[in-house]
């Protein structure tokens, strides 16, 4: 009856059920735990009050439990990046976060550079900052600078955009691009995300990769359909595997977007393992099997310049 009256109007939420229907001892205990833990976060505060009503305690530990304003603070950050820019209301909406304490989130990132508000448009962006901070993930390697002159050349004969991407925890993650100048052309960002399976990039990297870590991915993520291309069944990838081993690289056709293809080849180590991969994609209506067969040329002599230095 009081874990439902906690959420009654009346009650006020779990500040009010705390204060009337705790009675003494019970209030002060638990007007001391509102007061060490804080009650802005109603997805996880049903939880927390639940748990100090059930036990009398809530006693986390220290080694896993989350910094809550650490934790609202990379939500507010985090959306910031993924809406490229929002209101104060719309963050405060998403993060499921108070207003007040959102502001307070955002002053506090605009005072360490991580985010600005434009007096323009009235939204939040991510700050300059930020992107510092994001280039130290590429600092675990220097595969960039590595890459970086072979990237320019490739994109300058070929005239379209190139990639370099890594797996990350199951994800291909784009860390590298030189893009075309032509006015239709593929174009990712630094960061952007995506399925193994429907890019060129990320079947090259499973191609090469050992086959308990293969179904572990793809029992994670799964075989999303995003086009009638995509290819959703562990056996045609499997085949399709064979088929990149052989000739040494993959193809996206049409299998993430409709109208865009890339080729693409892996990247290896000195040990011979397969760490990265590079691609070149475009529209289809540059992309013939003609042009296909000279990408892929391209695209493995680029791979193999790159691997000799790694």
């Amino acid at each position: 009856d009081i874990q439902n009256r906690m959420w009654d109007a009346g009650a006020g939420g779990p500040r009010g059920f705390a204060e009337r229907w705790l009675q003494p001892p019970l209030k002060k205990r638990g007007q001391h735990w509102i007061q060490h833990v804080g009650f802005e976060t109603p997805s996880t505060d049903e939880v927390h009050v639940y748990s100090y009503w059930q036990g009398l305690r809530w006693k986390p530990d220290e080694t896993e439990a989350p910094v809550l304003a650490l934790d609202r603070g990379l939500r507010a950050l985090t959306y910031l990046a993924e809406s490229r820019g929002a209101t104060l209301a719309d963050i405060a909406d998403n993060t499921r976060t108070p207003v007040a304490t959102t502001y307070r989130i955002l002053k506090t990132l605009q005072a360490r550079g991580m985010a600005e508000y434009s007096e323009l448009t009235g939204r939040w962006v991510v700050g300059s900052h930020a992107f510092h901070v994001g280039n130290a993930y590429l600092d675990r390697s220097n595969i960039v600078e590595i890459a970086r002159a072979t990237l320019g050349a490739l994109a300058a004969s070929t005239g379209e955009t190139v990639n370099l991407a890594v797996e990350e925890d199951g994800n291909l993650v784009y860390v590298f691009q030189v893009e075309s100048n032509n006015p239709v052309r593929a174009i990712i960002k630094n960061g952007e995300t995506g399925n193994l399976h429907s890019s060129g990039i990320g079947k090259a990297l499973m191609a090469y990769m050992d086959g308990f870590k293969v179904d572990q991915i793809l029992t994670a993520r799964g075989l999303p359909k995003h086009t009638h291309k995509t290819l959703t069944s562990r056996d045609a990838l499997r085949a399709e595997f064979e088929t990149i081993r052989q000739q040494g690289w993959a193809i996206d056709d049409e299998e993430r977007f409709i109208g865009m293809r890339c080729v693409a080849a892996p990247l290896f180590n000195s040990f011979g393992n397969a760490i990265a991969g590079i691609s070149i994609s475009g529209p289809t209506a540059r992309f013939s099997d003609g042009e296909i067969e000279a990408f892929s040329k391209a695209v493995t002599n680029s791979a193999r310049l790159i691997s000799e230095k790694l």
